[in-house]
């Protein structure tokens, strides 16, 4: 590794490092059984059906599935679904299948209004095939994440408590347990965090871009730091050009005039100039929108997390993997705190940074191992309320405005 930090490495230790010892595999298998349990009872009993969520993930599933167009009438008005890239979907649909439960999608084909698709979706929501996929990939990314806490970290069992606490956070226990985006967004991430080679950065990228396009501020950070050190492009931005690229060549050839509207205007363009035309409010302001995250992480999360990375970049050694992070962290900062439609959602991202950063910042002496260990505590402990109160009483957990 030595040698790879003084040429400029693509980026951090490779995964295989991640399984040299028996203990640190049975934790990773351990925290998925755990995590999937525990995303699995949110799916099924707690998270109910949420219209922004579950109802367009499972909708577009009948119109990929026989003609490989996102058909779904939206509360925009459009006939498809270009909001975001459709890899989701793809899973959501393939789950169905695997479910039997393919007459469940052909309600969207019929010629309904959206106000009766989405009444019969509340009285049917059909949560578990649609919830399926993200349980599972959310279940992986825990596992991952703690293979990794321990290597970076040295210590199994704090890699083994810092995913403990990063999966049982209640914004990651709903969201993991949802249709949404998040639980493929974090897999994705990972994946990149992950990747070693060229080809896997490519594919990494590839995968985010069709996951979702706001991922790109990683891929940008990797992109970045490579040109200072090596005055070449990073694959992982290929990657995800590459992604994009067939996403939009893909929504362009289905129906040109809908994906401008929905995908380019409604969703990048409106959201940067703060045009809203589609009446969407209640949104915080930037304070009040980090004050609830704050809120929603313990509190002590983002300070440990901050402190962790500035102190890590002071040592040289440390920048080849730390400055990427925080070039990716200070991008989708600023980016989801300036546009409209703001929500905790958008920065959910920057749990895996916040998170790993004090695992290799542990590695660096006892204090900062004791520090992060009592804080990793505190918070799996503070989760643990949480998310119990938020199981008896889903909607006094306030999220603004909405999940």
């Amino acid at each position: 590794m030595a040698r790879d930090q003084r040429r400029g490495p693509l980026g951090p230790p490779p995964p295989r490092a991640l399984l040299p010892r028996r203990e640190t595999a049975l934790a990773g298998l351990f925290l998925f059984a755990a995590s999937y349990a525990l995303y699995f009872q949110g799916a099924t009993r707690h998270v109910p059906a949420l219209d922004d969520q579950d109802y367009e993930a499972q909708g577009t599933g009948w119109g990929l599935l026989t003609s490989l167009s996102p058909e779904l009438k939206t509360d925009r008005g459009t006939p498809y679904y270009f909001a975001h890239p459709p890899l989701v979907h793809f899973y959501v649909a393939a789950s169905f299948a695997g479910w039997n439960r393919l007459d469940k999608l052909a309600r969207y084909a019929k010629d309904e209004t959206v106000e009766a698709l989405y009444a019969e979706f509340r009285r049917d929501p059909e949560l578990l095939p649609t919830r399926a996929a993200n349980v599972f990939l959310a279940a992986l990314t825990v596992a991952l994440l703690g293979a990794w806490a321990a290597r970076l970290s040295g210590k199994t069992w704090l890699g083994v408590l810092v995913a403990a606490a990063y999966g049982s956070n209640p914004e990651v226990f709903v969201r993991s347990s949802y249709g949404g985006y998040f639980a493929g967004d974090a897999f994705a991430l990972l994946s990149l965090m992950l990747a070693s080679s060229r080809a896997d950065f490519a594919l990494a990228g590839a995968f985010a871009a069709l996951a979702n396009h706001k991922l790109v501020f990683l891929p940008l950070a990797l992109a970045a730091w490579r040109l200072r050190e090596k005055r070449e492009i990073h694959p992982a931005l290929l990657g995800f050009m590459a992604g994009t690229a067939l996403f939009w060549a893909w929504g362009l050839a289905i129906d040109a005039r809908v994906f401008w509207i929905d995908h380019v205007r409604s969703h990048l363009l409106d959201r940067i100039a703060h045009d809203n035309p589609l009446g969407y409010g209640g949104y915080p302001d930037p304070a009040e929108l980090w004050l609830q995250l704050s809120r929603h992480t313990g509190y002590l999360l983002l300070p440990l997390g901050a402190w962790a990375l500035a102190d890590g970049l002071r040592r040289g050694k440390e920048r080849a993997l730390l400055a990427p992070w925080a070039a990716w962290m200070l991008m989708t900062a600023l980016a989801f705190t300036v546009i409209d439609w703001r929500q905790t959602k958008h920065l959910m991202p920057l749990l895996l940074p916040l998170f790993l950063a004090p695992a290799r910042w542990a590695s660096f002496g006892r204090d900062q191992l004791r520090a992060t260990a009592a804080i990793m505590l505190a918070l799996l402990a503070w989760n643990a309320r949480a998310v119990a109160a938020l199981c008896r009483d889903f909607a006094g957990f306030n999220v603004t405005p909405g999940w």
